[in-house]
């Protein structure tokens, strides 16, 4: 079978000079300081993926703040929320980009560094923190290929956030869960008509219209059968012949049961997100499969004794596999002021500011230092104990268009019982020549 991946023709390469001067400035501080001038052109501009309301936004004001008392170095931010980057990649080819954007690993991936515009971070991770005995590297956990492509010699983004998917429940309604929660998927179907028996309908939780949250689904359940990078290895078919393998059949046949047992709750697929989320938290329903961000986007809508408890995807016969993505900071390459903006960079990485991160923003931040915080600390743990990987196997990031257009359209319709596992087969073995066909054009 013919394999391509999609990448540029061309290798941006590290230039030394460039990063000796950066490690300079950053260890040095060599910029202009509160007592020490007004800034002059020191302005970063900065494009957020948050929205000005959302608790990380607060988190991040008060770091620029602190940030800008202590180096004299403005930073200029507009709150552009999550489609951030879709609002980046048209100023690629004119250059007439932010010095500073923030997005997940796999976003940063397909935008900046497909299109060799994202700057090597090598000098950020080498300089010390502000105001710490350690570097940047040394404070931050390894997120290895999470961060790294073949294009760069180091790391295209700093890395804040973590982010994991796993199943979430009420530990106060559910405390047999957390005794002895499912292994395999056998005993993860038996749980659900358990539960569904107790309840007299469906028992679990998913808001239909996102595509992303019910491909997490089907491609954990690929992962666990096909292992670490058998998922992205189907797709790099061009004929899409390889979605024909037994694996992909027993995986497929999973998530089929789902449909077929009726386990989906009431409005599951008929409803507007976030209300079926905001119904699971409420208690209409016991299971959630969602990323770590659950507890800051339902905790208002808890009642009683809530206590966000999590488990991990049943095991396959490749391993036990968790979905995990980081978000953080990318410098396009054509950032005015890519040395003050790696100095902000650094400044990020601060205890203080990571800290309330955890404490304010509820996030599973990146340094090792710090503990998770109490409603995802089953999340942690479960990163410790399983096998982790990239959302979507890398899929989402290394062949773009794909899983919006191909994957999780045709997904949909197994997981609402419309067609069969051969079925999405055929299918997607269709689509997906028909998408390689596009991408020579």
């Amino acid at each position: 079978m013919t394999q391509r991946k999609i990448s540029s023709e061309t290798t941006m390469t590290r230039k030394y000079l460039t990063t000796l001067v950066g490690v300079c400035l950053l260890l040095t501080g060599a910029c202009s300081s509160a007592e020490g001038g007004d800034g002059g052109d020191d302005t970063i501009t900065y494009w957020s993926q948050w929205e000005k309301d959302e608790p990380q936004a607060a988190v991040l004001e008060d770091a620029i703040e602190s940030f800008t008392a202590e180096t004299g170095i403005e930073v200029e931010v507009e709150w552009q929320g999550r489609q951030v980057l879709q609002k980046v990649r048209p100023l690629l080819r004119s250059g007439d980009v932010p010095d500073l954007v923030d997005s997940s690993s796999s976003a940063i991936r397909a935008t900046l560094v497909s299109a060799d515009a994202a700057r090597d971070l090598s000098a950020v991770f080498e300089a010390e923190v502000p105001g710490e005995n350690a570097t940047v590297g040394e404070v931050l956990g390894d997120y290895g290929s999470l961060i790294t492509a073949d294009s760069l010699d180091g790391p295209f983004m700093l890395p804040t956030i973590t982010l994991a998917y796993s199943f979430f429940y009420d530990g106060a309604s559910h405390p047999e869960l957390a005794e002895s929660p499912p292994q395999t998927w056998p005993d993860f179907m038996a749980m659900l008509q358990g539960l569904k028996v107790a309840r007299g309908s469906g028992p679990v939780a998913v808001d239909g219209d996102i595509g992303a949250y019910l491909g997490v689904w089907t491609s954990n359940a690929l992962i666990n059968e096909l292992g670490e990078g058998g998922f992205s290895e189907l797709i790099a078919d061009e004929t899409g012949e390889a979605w024909r393998s037994p694996q992909v059949a027993a995986a497929l046949e999973q998530i089929a049961q789902l449909p077929a047992d009726d386990v989906w709750a009431e409005g599951s697929f008929g409803s507007k997100f976030p209300q079926i989320q905001e119904r699971w938290a409420a208690g209409e329903s016991d299971i959630l499969l969602m990323g770590s961000w659950a507890p800051q986007e339902t905790k208002n809508s808890t009642t009683g004794n809530f206590e966000y408890r999590q488990f991990a995807f049943p095991e396959g016969s490749a391993g036990q596999f968790t979905q995990s993505d980081v978000t953080g900071f990318a410098i396009p390459t054509d950032a005015e002021h890519p040395e003050q903006a790696e100095q902000f960079l650094a400044w990020l990485t601060r205890k203080d500011v990571m800290t309330a991160l955890t404490q304010d923003a509820l996030q599973l931040v990146t340094r090792m230092d710090l503990e998770a915080p109490p409603d995802i600390a089953d999340t942690k743990r479960i990163m410790e104990e399983t096998s982790v990987v990239r959302v979507y196997d890398g899929v989402d990031g290394d062949y773009p268009g794909y899983v919006t257009e191909v994957f999780e359209p045709i997904n949909k319709q197994l997981m609402t019982g419309e067609i069969t596992p051969e079925t999405m087969v055929d299918q997607l073995v269709s689509a997906q020549a028909d998408y390689w066909a596009r991408q020579g054009q």
